[in-house]
């Protein structure tokens, strides 16, 4: 890993990758070749301005503040996880956006994660562009929404996703467009509002039970059919689910 204390930085590495440990805002793109992987790790706030791309190696972006994709972060088509961290030194109120139409995320066979780690100074938003991952997507923001932040565009398109929020999941205005086999989601405190644009089944993902929402309540809308393989809750704001 290599120490730094930069503003800007573009690297390209080979089967090694590039593994960097930064010190302030930091403004980045890179790519690996072969196997190698990309670690970013930032004690400030991170913003990809150009292209992060891995042939078959992980990405890993970290920051202690704000994470801003302003362009594409992708694996190949084999291999590759891709992870996106905000908030990481637990401290701040910082999220994680994608910037509408060019910061868009996508991992090959393996999965998205992005997290927003909770922090002591409040809650910042995970606001979405587009993301791919064949093997699935992890979104947690345990403070804050997850929200859309490409208007009418796909946000979520995978075999499936799990979607953990304090806030809000989408909103009544804006909802989040999805292309899911399979969805587990809890806002714990809002609701959740999305579209789904094929058959979807409910649960059989990973440990959460179901979809679960607070006051906001759920609308649902999906395609070619639904499965209910767990429970289905809201306190308060109704239920509303159309195929």
């Amino acid at each position: 890993e290599i120490q730094t204390q930069t503003s800007a930085m573009e690297a390209r590495g080979g089967m090694g990758g590039v593994h960097v440990a930064n010190q302030g805002d930091l403004s980045f793109m890179g790519s690996a070749s072969g196997t190698g992987s990309i670690s970013v790790v930032v004690a400030g706030s991170l913003e990809i301005t150009g292209a992060v791309g891995a042939v078959s190696g992980n990405i890993t972006l970290s920051a202690d503040g704000s994470v801003r994709i302003s362009a594409a972060v992708g694996t190949g088509t084999f291999a590759g996880l891709v992870s996106v961290t905000a908030n990481a030194d637990e401290i701040g109120s910082a999220g994680i956006v994608q910037v509408a139409d060019i910061g868009t995320l996508s991992a090959g066979t393996e999965a998205v994660l992005l997290e927003i780690v909770q922090g002591v100074g409040g809650a910042g938003d995970l606001v979405l562009g587009l993301v791919r991952a064949a093997g699935g997507i992890v979104a947690i923001n345990p403070m804050g929404s997850i929200l859309d932040g490409n208007a009418e565009a796909l946000n979520l398109t995978g075999a499936s996703a799990t979607l953990v929020a304090q806030g809000s999941i989408g909103s009544g205005s804006d909802p989040l467009e999805l292309d899911l086999g399979a969805l587990e989601a809890e806002a714990s405190a809002g609701g959740m509002f999305a579209g789904n644009s094929r058959p979807l089944v409910i649960g059989g993902v990973g440990a959460l039970a179901g979809v679960s929402v607070g006051v906001g309540g759920l609308w649902l809308t999906t395609v070619g059919g639904l499965r209910v393989e767990e429970s289905v809750a809201a306190l308060g704001g109704g239920v509303g689910i159309a195929v």
